[in-house]
C-alpha cells in the first residue's frame, strides 16, 4: 500500500541531448598546404583577434607579389596612355585650327588644292590617334587593371587565410592538425565557438511532443559534471515529426531546441557534452498524490483500492489529474492520509479483507 499525501506536484517529460554551440564558426583549408605553426590547444578559451595557427605561405606571397607587379604595370601604362591622350587631343586641336585657317587661304586662292588636302589628311591622322587612344586603348587598360586588381585582391584573401585568426571571444572547440601536417583543400582546421551561449536540440516522441509548448521551462543535470542543475526553456518545436532509428526501434520523434540560461554552474558544462532534460509541463504547489500503480482503469473509470478501517477495502472512483513517471494527482474522490493499494490483483475487490505488507506501508 501507499499513502496519499499532500505535495508540490509537477507532470515532466525526459530526455536525453547534447550540448551545442550556438554562436560557431568553422575554418578549412583553401589549398594543399602545410601547417607551420599552431598557437592554441583544443578546448582553450580565445579571444577575439588571436592568433589560432599558421600555414606555410610561401607560394601565395609570390604570387601575391606578382600579381601586384601586374597591376602596377598596368597602372604605368594607364599614366602613359593618359599622357599621350593629352598630346593627341592638343595635336587634334592644333590640326583642327590649321585646317580651318588653310579652307580660308585656299578660298582667296593663297594655297593649292593640294597643301589644303594635306591639311585634311593631318586633321584626319590625328583625330583617329585621338580616338583610337581615347575611346579603346586607355579603356582596354582600364579593364585590365580591374581584372588584375580583382586577381590580386584574391591571391591577398587567400594570403591572409593561411593565418586562422579567432573572430569571437569563445572556445576552440576542435583543432583537427597539428604543426608541420600536410592538409589538402577543404580540410576542416579549427572549429571556435561562443560556449556561453549554449543549446539542446534533442527529440521527443510525438505524444509527449504534443503536450509541449514553446517557453516551457527545462532543468538540465548531469550528475559526473553538475552539482545542481542548470535551468533552460524551449525555443523551438518542429511543426513535423520524423522517423528515427532508436534502441528501442523505429519511431516518430519530433525535434525541439532548448536554450541554456547563462547563470551559475554554466562554466562547468562544456560543448557536447551529454545532459538530462527535465521538461516541466505543469506544476502546483499543493496536490493530492498517489504512485501510478495505484490508480487502475475500469470501464472508462478511474478507481483506486482503499484500505479503510479494519482492513476492508473500499472500491472508489476517483478522477485524476497532472501525472509524470511516478506518481498521479488525484483531484477528487481521495483525501490525505487514506492508503491504497499498489497493482490490485483480481482478488482485491470491494468489501474485502486484507492483510497489509508492513514492507509497503
Amino acid at each position: 500500500i501507499a499513502e496519499a499525501v499532500e505535495s508540490s506536484f509537477e507532470e515532466n517529460i525526459f530526455a536525453t541531448g547534447k550540448l551545442e554551440v550556438r554562436d560557431k564558426q568553422e575554418f578549412y583549408a583553401d589549398d594543399n598546404t602545410i601547417i607551420t605553426d599552431v598557437m592554441v590547444d583544443a578546448g582553450q578559451k580565445v579571444k577575439k583577434g588571436q592568433t589560432i595557427l599558421r600555414m606555410d605561405d610561401s607560394n601565395l606571397t609570390v604570387e601575391a607579389s606578382q600579381n601586384r607587379l601586374a597591376c602596377d604595370d598596368i597602372r604605368a601604362k594607364i599614366v602613359n596612355s593618359k599622357s599621350n591622350l593629352r598630346l593627341y587631343e592638343q595635336d587634334y586641336g592644333l590640326a583642327q585650327k590649321e585646317y580651318e585657317n588653310y579652307k580660308i587661304l585656299f578660298a582667296e586662292g593663297a594655297i593649292s588644292q593640294k597643301e589644303l588636302e594635306e591639311a585634311e589628311k593631318k586633321l584626319n591622322e590625328a583625330k583617329e590617334r585621338l580616338i583610337v587612344e581615347r575611346d579603346a586603348n586607355l579603356p582596354l587598360l582600364e579593364a585590365q587593371l580591374k581584372q588584375a586588381e580583382l586577381i590580386y585582391s584574391e591571391s591577398l584573401k587567400k594570403l591572409e587565410k593561411t593565418v586562422i585568426i579567432s573572430p569571437m571571444d569563445g572556445v576552440l572547440l576542435n583543432l583537427p592538425v597539428k604543426k608541420g601536417q600536410k592538409v589538402e583543400v577543404g580540410k576542416l582546421l579549427a572549429q571556435i565557438g561562443n560556449s556561453d551561449n549554449l543549446y539542446i536540440e534533442t527529440g521527443i516522441n510525438e505524444v509527449d511532443a504534443a503536450r509541449l509548448k514553446v517557453g516551457d521551462k527545462v532543468e538540465i543535470t548531469n550528475n559526473a559534471l553538475l552539482t545542481e542543475s542548470l535551468q533552460g526553456t524551449v525555443e523551438y518545436i518542429s511543426p513535423i515529426a520524423e522517423a528515427v532509428t532508436t534502441s528501442q526501434g523505429e519511431q516518430n520523434q519530433v525535434k525541439i531546441r532548448i536554450t541554456v540560461d547563462t547563470g551559475r554552474g554554466i562554466d562547468q558544462l562544456k560543448p557536447g557534452f551529454n545532459v538530462n532534460l527535465k521538461i516541466i509541463l505543469e506544476q502546483k504547489d499543493k496536490a493530492i498524490v498517489v504512485p501510478l500503480e495505484a490508480v487502475v482503469q475500469n470501464a472508462k473509470k478511474e478507481l483506486v483500492y482503499v484500505v479503510g478501517q479494519d482492513n476492508i477495502v473500499e472500491e472508489r472512483e476517483v478522477r485524476t489529474g497532472l501525472s509524470n513517471e511516478l506518481f498521479t494527482e488525484i483531484i477528487s474522490g481521495l483525501s490525505v492520509g487514506e492508503k491504497v493499494i499498489l497493482n490490485p490483483s483480481e482478488g482485491i475487490q470491494n468489501g474485502v479483507k486484507v492483510i497489509v505488507d508492513a514492507a509497503s506501508n
